[in-house]
């Protein structure tokens, strides 16, 4: 008998879509509009807190740094859903600053970050974090 933990874990990870799915990093591509399911179940993703040890990067998060304003600080929240793989399935944009449309530019790579899966019970499990990724004064 597999525990429900394993039976979620497994859902999530034939939840997830397919690789090639990911080519578009558009966030508006995968949110829910006008009522249209987009393939994927965000209530498989555990929380941050329901985890063991949360997802991680394994270097840092992938964001084009050339797209956002060049000259004072800027602020990205961001929630993210990663599953079972360690593969970004989705993510959101929920705050930016300065307003503009910079946002969309500077996480078109946020997918490719690669992450260490949350874990439950020694074993990898898809979860959900909302990350703040903010730079202070940069010139480039």
């Amino acid at each position: 008998m597999t525990s429900p933990i394993s039976e979620i874990s497994k859902l999530a990870e034939d939840s997830s879509p397919p690789a090639t799915a990911l080519t578009d990093l558009s966030f508006e591509k995968y949110t829910k509009t006008n009522g249209v399911d987009q393939g994927w179940d965000p209530a498989l993703y555990r929380s941050s807190a329901e985890v063991d040890t949360t997802a991680a990067p394994t270097i840092d998060w992938v964001v084009n740094r050339q797209s956002m304003p060049k000259a004072g600080g800027t602020l990205l929240v961001v929630t993210v859903w990663i599953s079972a793989t360690g593969v970004i399935d989705h993510f959101e944009l929920e705050q930016q600053q300065p307003s503009g449309d910079w946002a969309t530019a500077a996480l078109s790579s946020l997918q490719t970050t690669v992450m260490e899966p949350a874990t439950l019970g020694g074993a990898p499990v898809a979860s959900t974090m909302t990350i703040e990724i903010s730079l202070d004064n940069h010139i480039q």
